[in-house]
């Protein structure tokens, strides 16, 4: 299937953008892949002490060259949602595909919007991700696990897949996806929820017979060096929606892919000479799984 030809809109939600994210779109702009609209849903803060550099910032975003490329939404920080915000940008999207990024992901080059459009065409896939390399001054632990779950190797998923993979078959990030829009809509959108919105969609598209494509050539720099605690509050988020979403994961493996990687993790440190690092990875994998198991607590607690 030639998908030269098809329409894409880049849908982002911003907030408190930075000089960098200008960067993103002056990047996202020169696609050799010409994007037809870059949709931005701007989530405004009334208390933001450095606003005047925030709208200095969208009004230079709305003077690009292409005239007209740049749509701003803006809507209340208080209504933002992982998932509603982002069916929001769809709403104003009639493209052939919609592709999401988050406001810190900068494209590696030129070519991302072909390469996520490349497994499309296998007509039975519905999805696309990229791959996600670390930035510049990413720790160690980090880059490796970005190398984990973001392997030089190109993958389409299945239903099939589950039994196999478990959760990782689910596996699919917004940081850098594009979506059929039509499937997108007719799979019913993405789930009201604050975390996990493309974990849940991609649920919803294996179960459909549908399939889920991974591109190792459709990169974006996207990395964070999280302390021990920025890891057990997002851990704490990924079980909080996984247990209020727990009919997703009925008999799906979830736990054994962290352990695979501590393991994977440790071999290659003890391989490479790096045995001092150890125990950062014992830590930050303890405050990941502390995380995870505080988040499903709490809803049972009702919390």
């Amino acid at each position: 299937m030639d998908n030269s030809n098809k329409s894409v809109d880049l849908i982002i939600p911003v907030y408190k953008p930075d000089v960098n994210f200008l960067s993103v779109i002056k990047k996202m702009d020169k696609q050799h892949h010409k994007l037809n609209k870059i949709i931005l849903i701007h989530s405004l803060d009334k208390d933001d002490k450095n606003s005047g550099e925030t709208e200095s910032i969208m009004r230079k975003i709305t003077t690009l060259k292409r005239e007209g490329i740049v749509e701003i939404h803006d809507i209340d920080k208080k209504d933002f949602n992982h998932g509603l915000t982002r069916n929001l940008g769809v709403s104003f999207s009639q493209a052939d595909y919609v592709m999401f990024m988050t406001q810190d992901a900068f494209p590696a080059d030129a070519y991302l919007v072909d390469e996520l459009l490349r497994p499309f065409e296998d007509k039975g896939v519905a999805v696309t991700y990229g791959r996600q390399l670390p930035k510049k001054g990413c720790g160690y632990l980090e880059r490796y696990v970005r190398r984990f779950n973001y392997p030089p190797q190109s993958k389409v998923k299945s239903k099939k897949d589950i039994e196999t993979m478990g959760i990782k078959a689910l596996f699919c990030s917004d940081v850098c996806a594009m979506y059929d829009r039509k499937v997108f809509m007719e799979l019913g959108e993405f789930k009201e929820t604050d975390f996990n919105e493309d974990q849940f969609f991609a649920h919803e598209v294996l179960m459909s017979g549908r399939k889920i494509g991974y591109s190792c050539e459709a990169k974006v720099f996207h990395s964070h060096n999280y302390t021990y605690i920025q890891q057990f509050k997002r851990n704490y988020l990924v079980g909080r929606s996984q247990e209020l979403n727990k009919e997703i994961f009925e008999g799906i493996k979830s736990e054994n892919e962290g352990i695979r990687l501590i393991k994977s993790a440790t071999s290659h440190m003890l391989r490479h000479g790096k045995w001092y690092m150890i125990p950062d990875l014992i830590l930050c994998s303890g405050f990941k799984y502390l995380g995870y198991k505080a988040g499903k607590i709490s809803v049972a607690l009702g919390k």
